[in-house]
């Protein structure tokens, strides 16, 4: 009977203020009592039913649908092909002012290094490495509990806006 979702949101055993027991028979319910009040609430989790599967009906705007089918066509080509391939917006540019001015023009180099970095870095059954991503840096969701170590690869739980990434014929 695990009643807590994920890892480490399970309460406290030695929670000063309040006691939580399980009830055994259903997973789903719990009685809570105040340490101090000695108050106690049957407690029921629920979920939303749109959480319930692993993804969600979501409207599209035309342009999303677009990206989308255009993504869904490489991968057939990628799936095809001997080697990875790395995939680019059609607006992509290696070589840009700066957005601190004094630091002038990047010519690309920067990316280069970074790349290389990754492609040595990287599990030797990689799949997919994002090279550019919208998202927060800490983590999306923070499930995991692997600890990244490398310099240029951190391993994803959720990306969107992916401007460019590289992928195998096996993904």
């Amino acid at each position: 009977c695990v009643p807590w979702r994920w890892k480490g949101q399970e309460p406290a055993d030695d929670d000063k203020e309040w006691n939580f027991v399980v009830d055994e028979d259903n997973c789903d319910t719990a009685l809570v009592t105040n340490k101090i009040t000695k108050d106690a609430f049957r407690v029921k989790k629920i979920f939303a039913e749109r959480y319930r599967t692993p993804g969600q009906d979501q409207k599209m705007s035309a342009g999303e649908r677009g990206c989308a089918h255009s993504h869904r066509r490489l991968w057939e080509i990628v799936a095809q092909r001997k080697q990875p391939t790395i995939i680019l917006e059609d607006d992509v540019q290696f070589c840009f002012e700066a957005s601190e001015p004094t630091l002038g023009w990047n010519n690309g180099g920067v990316f280069t290094e970074r790349l290389i970095l990754a492609l040595r870095e990287a599990p030797k059954d990689w799949e997919v490495l994002y090279l550019g991503w919208s998202g927060w840096r800490g983590g999306n969701y923070c499930i995991l509990e692997e600890k990244c170590y490398g310099k240029a690869v951190r391993k994803a739980e959720y990306v969107w806006t992916t401007v460019a990434y590289i992928m195998t014929p096996e993904a």
